[in-house]
């Protein structure tokens, strides 16, 4: 098959929720806390936000957090000035 053309970003999407009880998102969650995967590397984990829409987005960029690399440092100071 073709590669699909559209851009895509691989992401984990933490919550989608409309009208719940707290309640019944603890009790879905007890359930599913034993996912697995083999080790990868991750350099940098970006907190979105959507507004509400019918098929998802618009997405904003709350915050971006770069992680550093094996025996590197990062201090933090370039929090922001990375792009998305």
């Amino acid at each position: 098959l073709p590669a699909d053309p559209r851009k895509f970003t691989p992401h984990v999407t933490l919550a989608r929720l409309r009208n719940v009880r707290p309640e019944d998102v603890a009790h879905y969650l007890t359930g599913r806390g034993n996912f697995y995967t083999s080790p990868f590397t991750v350099n940098r984990f970006v907190l979105m936000s959507s507004k509400e829409s019918v098929g998802g987005g618009p997405y904003l960029t709350e915050e971006v957090f770069p992680l550093y690399e094996t025996g590197g440092s990062w201090d933090g100071a370039d929090l922001h000035d990375h792009p998305v």
